[in-house]
């Protein structure tokens, strides 16, 4: 399944790289963007879990990416192969330029979180889909030191 891993790792990274506007609404953004490739990117939306006991797509992503928008912001548990996995939410209306960015890199750009927003949202699904594709460059610029 690997959507459960390709996609979550890329869903966690957005939302901890970019928060932008203002951080809360680029936090939102992120997750947004992130379910709307998700459900648009994944051709195989097996609705049963696999017999190795991963979770199936709804239960990861939601039914629709309105769903999948509401558990990735607010946190949600799955069971995975018989363990208990729990997926903290962003908690976007709690992001603000104070704790947008680690301690490391305090310095939030906003107008580098748009750029980044607008790079993952430019991305084919054939881009989002493949683990390799690296991170729009400004990206990188969101927190710095």
């Amino acid at each position: 399944m690997k959507y459960l891993t390709t996609s979550l790792v890329a869903v966690l990274g957005l939302l901890v790289a970019g928060c932008s506007a203002s951080p809360s609404a680029m936090c939102s953004d992120s997750i947004k963007i992130q379910c709307e490739k998700i459900h648009e990117c994944t051709e195989d939306k097996t609705t049963d879990a696999d017999a190795d006991g991963t979770p199936d797509f709804e239960e990861m992503f939601g039914a629709d990416a309105a769903a999948c928008e509401t558990m990735l912001d607010e946190g949600y548990t799955v069971d995975f192969g018989g363990t208990t996995i729990t997926v903290d939410g962003a908690m976007c209306a709690d992001v603000d330029k104070d704790n947008a960015c680690p301690e490391a890199t305090p310095n939030y750009d906003s107008g580098a979180a748009k750029d980044c927003m607008d790079g993952y949202d430019g991305q084919t699904c054939a881009e989002f889909n493949d683990s390799s594709t690296a991170a729009p460059a400004a990206c990188a610029d969101v927190c710095t030191a």
